[in-house]
């Protein structure tokens, strides 16, 4: 093949898209965070571990639906939290 640089077709970029985790540029990460529990809590997810520091839409009523309905616990120490996920 006459005139074809093959080893410059090969550098291309692959023809899609790596998918990235972030929604819209300059969303707050604490909206991110918000969408992506109450999808979990959504798809019936329980038990999620929650920290260092609750998001300031979780105010002292908030939680305490989600701790009665979804079991929704503050983090604790590492062994703590491994401990009790591990058994």
């Amino acid at each position: 093949m006459a005139g074809h640089d093959l080893s410059r077709s090969c550098q291309r970029e692959p023809p899609y898209s790596t998918p990235q985790l972030s929604t819209t540029p300059g969303t707050p990460p604490e909206q991110k965070a918000c969408c992506i529990l109450l999808t979990l809590l959504h798809l019936g997810i329980k038990n999620i571990k929650l920290g260092p520091s609750l998001p300031a839409f979780v105010t002292p009523p908030v939680l305490n639906v989600l701790v009665e309905n979804f079991g929704l616990a503050p983090i604790t120490t590492p062994e703590e939290d491994l401990k009790a996920i591990l058994g």
